[in-house]
Order: C-alpha cells, then structure tokens, then sequence
C-alpha cells in the first residue's frame, strides 16, 4: 500500500502510534502490521500484531463509511507497579484523546457491525509487595458491535473471555457479557470468574500480618448495571476449601481457621 496511507493511520492517532507495514487485500481489505505506541518503555507498553478493517461501502453524500469488521489480533498491554506506588501506564490515554479530538473536527462518521479482539495478553508486574507479584490475563477474546465514531446512543453489545494467571502457574477463567451504551454511559454486564486458588496471590499475604491459605480457593459471580449517571454493583464471593489456614501477626497466631471450620469441608460467601 503507498506509505501515505500509514502516514494517515499514525496522523489520525495524533503521532502517538507506530506502524511497521500496510496491505491492501482485494476488495479494499486493509491490513496494519506492527502497531505499537511510539512511548513504549520497558515498564509499560501496548502493541498489536495486526489490525485488519473490512469496509462494506462508503457514501461521500452521508459522509459515512461503513465497515463489515475490525479485527485487532494478539493485542499486548504491559503495567507495572513501582516499590513506590508509582502505576506506570503505556500512553494510551494520550492516543484515545488524540483520536477523539481528530474525531470531533471531522464531519465524517465510522460505523462497524463488529469489533473483534483476539488472543490478547495483559501484564502486570508489581515490585511493591515485599515479594514481587507478576500477574497475567491471557487468551483474552473480545466481540462487540455494533459501533460508531463518534459515539451514538445505541446499544453495543459485547462478550469477553479470558484467563487468568496468577502465581505458581494458578489459572482460572473469566467471562463477561452485556451491551453498553457509550454515549449515554450506560452499562448492563454479568461476570463471572472461576474459582481460583488464592495461592495466586501470595505475594501479598506477606508483612507484619501473615497469612496462609494453603488450598483455599476464591470463585466471584457479579452483576453491573450503570444508569444516569449512577453505578449499581452486585458482587458474591465464595471461598470454599477452607479446611486450614491461619493469620498471624509478629509471629502469633489471631486467627486458626481449622479451629473455625473444625476441619470440615466448610466455605465462606458473602
């Protein structure tokens, strides 16, 4: 594809984003390779193997182009939490209020019947605990449409999985599903993750309080529902495999949980 046409890509994002190569597949299937934001650091940074847009038609009168749909594959987000506190974020908002902005001045409107993201990864690293926590979210797989830029008031609806990886290889997986509607900020999801062992996440069991869990897992059903400017949540826990565990604190023993539960198959919700 001529150069000009990443030119416009990274012009659109505002300078902020890098692409390595275009194609032009017929008929008008564009493929972008090697996005990748151009203040990538070490610490945190979001990069994208392809992004493929399949347009359906585009009508100069309406000032409107209709795509068939956009495929983001093997999108990669890295986080990190310094000793400080300190969360480090790749530029990503800079990138979403450059578009935005472009978005604005221009009279054209971009309309998708389907966003789909595939085999995504999340990265998080967290130097604060006293032992580092790296945590992963993987194979994660989004669909929503349909979709407009700007914004419309109509419902999106959307379905995501994915797995989560905690600490010694613990894994478990997550769904979500409902619509949004984003210029009303208007919400409707159910969650769930699968149960988990709470050995994943050791790391910040650690300090002047201590707390083992042994094989105590945590499994997490909740329903979201956003109107008028209001967020209304449902969330339930369950801990189950509560058969020991303890909290000490300075090296004494507060709280003995096969005490509590005398060694039964016992489990906690709330």
């Amino acid at each position: 594809a001529p150069r000009y046409v990443t030119r416009l890509l990274e012009r659109v994002a505002g300078s902020r984003l890098v692409v390595d190569a275009t194609q032009f597949s017929f008929p008008l299937t564009t493929t972008f390779s090697g996005l990748r934001l151009a203040g990538n650091t070490p610490q945190a940074a979001l990069s994208l193997q392809r992004v493929i847009v399949r347009p359906r038609w585009v009508s100069v009168p309406r000032r409107t182009l209709w795509l068939d749909a956009v495929d983001l594959e093997q999108p990669y987000l890295r986080l990190h939490r310094t000793e400080a506190g300190t969360l480090l974020w790749p530029g990503l908002d800079e990138l979403v209020r450059a578009s935005a902005r472009r978005a604005a001045r221009s009279s054209w409107r971009v309309r998708t019947d389907s966003l789909r993201l595939t085999d995504a990864v999340v990265e998080f690293l967290d130097e604060q605990p006293p032992t580092p926590f790296r945590g992963v979210v993987d194979h994660v797989s989004i669909r929503a449409g349909p979709a407009s830029m700007p914004a419309e008031g109509r419902q999106m609806s959307f379905a995501l999985s994915a797995e989560l990886t905690g600490l010694a290889g613990n894994t478990a997986p997550f769904y979500c599903s409902g619509w949004v509607e984003l210029a009303l900020r208007n919400l409707e999801a159910a969650c769930r993750l699968e149960p988990i062992a709470l050995e994943a996440f050791s790391s910040y069991y650690h300090g002047k309080a201590e707390i083992r869990v042994y094989d105590v897992t945590v499994r997490s059903t909740s329903q979201w529902v956003a109107r008028a400017n209001e967020l209304t949540g449902r969330v339930q826990l369950e801990l189950s495999n509560l058969r020991e565990g303890d909290l000490s604190v300075h090296g004494r023993t507060i709280v003995d949980v096969q005490q509590l539960t005398s060694g039964g198959q016992s489990s906690l919700r709330g």
